[in-house]
């Protein structure tokens, strides 16, 4: 690391005289750069003190850049030769699921490609992502650890308000432009999710909600949208509505909150819907801790933070997984002499699916090969009152799972 030193003359301005050259330049401001030794950085940071600009020498940081999003970009648009020609050498079942899943953040299929694989270059992480239907590049994180047992976060979104604009054609000009959000129900709320989420006393829980302000008859009604996750579930969708108020609406909260658990939230692809838009603020979880800024002055640009005591935070990270989760939670809807109908949840984003069958549990063949979006599925022609086991296989390209073994017997014959 490399630090400016400035240093200024007692007087606080540069001797303009008739004194020679020397003396003139012996009180000049001077700047110079010292290389700190990496090992003494940390002494360096913590000792840095500000002092009177004309009298004690100036030290400060010497930082390249300033914004996180320039370091993105630039970081993307370098990689954009050599990634070209990866991309172009993707097949084309694996381009269009980097399409697909890309639109759900709002990215072309070789922008979605290039800012995943930049994250991963910045982060030391070899090979590629799996396209994710649930999870694009970063997602939200709330993490509770001990001796916190919750936290809880807020977006607002008042009817009106003001933010700064910066003023075309100038550097750093801005002026307030007024902010309406207009409301007609109904309201709709949803979010992809992963907890992995510990209760550590009652009525734990882990929640995605919206409080709906109206005035009616001199009073303010508050009127829930409510989404409740599971304290532990693998990437799933949830969502939940509301068709009528009582009164005007005069603006709503979005909150996200954990109580009495301990673990992890992971967020992703959040929708605060009504009168046709999705007002949800960074529904992508690009940086949802980001509060106050110099535009958004009235109201935090992104989530704030209402109750996040010592050991919870928030957080956007970079979520990758370098193999497919499996498809999960098999079981039968229905169960007769001669067939079964299967159900299970998706774990990830496959191209295909087979389903496998077992008459001793040990050896398995594949019955059938399906989309890779399909849930649900029947085997018929099975023999009555036999012992059966049952797994399906989530396919994407090269890579393949399997879910955990479903087993059952057939009823008798009739």
């Amino acid at each position: 690391m490399s630090v400016c030193v400035r240093e200024k003359d007692t007087l606080g301005f540069p001797l303009k005289d008739k004194f020679s050259e020397n003396r003139y330049n012996f009180f000049m401001a001077k700047t110079s750069y010292q290389l700190i030794p990496p090992e003494l950085d940390a002494l360096y940071s913590r000792s840095l003190m500000s002092g009177e600009r004309y009298i004690i020498p100036r030290v400060r940081r010497k930082v390249l850049f300033l914004s996180r999003n320039r370091i993105k970009g630039l970081t993307e648009k370098s990689l954009i030769p050599s990634l070209s020609l990866v991309w172009n050498g993707l097949t084309t079942t694996s381009r269009d699921l980097w399409t697909s899943t890309g639109a759900l953040s709002n990215l072309s299929g070789f922008r979605h490609f290039l800012k995943d694989k930049a994250f991963r270059i910045k982060n030391d992480i070899s090979g590629y992502a799996m396209p994710n239907t649930y999870h694009q590049v970063e997602v939200g994180l709330l993490r509770v650890e001990s001796p916190a047992t919750g936290l809880k976060i807020e977006q607002l979104h008042p009817l009106n308000y003001w933010v700064q604009r910066k003023v075309t054609g100038t550097k750093s000009q801005y002026q307030p432009v007024s902010i309406t959000e207009s409301f007609d129900l109904p309201l709709e709320i949803s979010i992809n999710y992963k907890s992995d989420l510990t209760s550590v006393g009652s009525g734990a829980f882990a929640k995605f909600y919206c409080i709906v302000y109206s005035h009616y008859q001199g009073r303010i009604i508050e009127t829930p949208c409510e989404i409740s996750m599971p304290l532990s579930h693998n990437w799933a969708t949830l969502t939940a509505s509301i068709t009528s108020v009582i009164g005007m609406v005069r603006g709503y909260t979005a909150f996200l909150e954990i109580y009495n658990a301990t673990g992890d939230l992971l967020i992703d692809n959040l929708s605060i819907e009504h009168s046709g838009q999705n007002w949800c603020r960074d529904p992508f979880c690009n940086d949802i801790n980001q509060s106050f800024t110099k535009a958004f002055y009235q109201i935090p640009k992104h989530w704030a933070a209402v109750d996040v005591p010592e050991g919870a935070y928030f957080e956007s990270v970079y979520y990758h997984l370098d193999t497919l989760e499996p498809p999960y939670d098999l079981h039968a809807n229905t169960i007769t002499h001669n067939y079964v109908t299967l159900h299970w949840s998706l774990g990830d984003t496959y191209t295909s699916q087979k389903v496998y069958r077992s008459t001793n549990g040990t050896t398995f063949s594949s019955q059938t090969t399906i989309s890779g979006s399909a849930t649900t599925n029947t085997r018929t022609s099975l023999t009555p009152n036999t012992h059966y086991w049952f797994k399906i296989e989530g396919i994407n390209g090269a890579q393949t799972v399997f879910s955990e073994v479903f087993d059952f017997y057939t009823l008798p014959a009739p």
